[in-house]
């Protein structure tokens, strides 16, 4: 698994505190939300073309939604997922 950007350290630090507007969630998956983030930073390198914040998002909530049941990621159930971006 790959840290992107220190998000690990900043989600550490976060977990237990209140943001403005938001609460920290316990139930979160924080493994499977690094192990996704991965995915998705590859695939933005493989895609060749620029990927907005707000399709990051999209994308994290969208595959964080269809995984988070089982705990674990099927792959080909991602792949379809990103087929679907254009």
């Amino acid at each position: 698994m790959k840290i992107i950007g220190g998000y690990r350290a900043v989600i550490t630090n976060i977990e237990k505190k209140t943001l403005p507007g938001r609460h920290a969630t316990a139930g979160i998956q924080w493994e499977l939300i690094f192990d996704l983030l991965a995915l998705i930073e590859e695939w933005m390198g493989e895609r060749g073309k620029e990927t907005t914040p707000s399709e990051r998002n999209d994308l994290l909530r969208t595959l964080y939604a269809q995984f988070c049941t089982d705990s674990r990621i099927d792959v080909e159930q991602m792949r379809a997922t990103f087929r679907l971006v254009k």
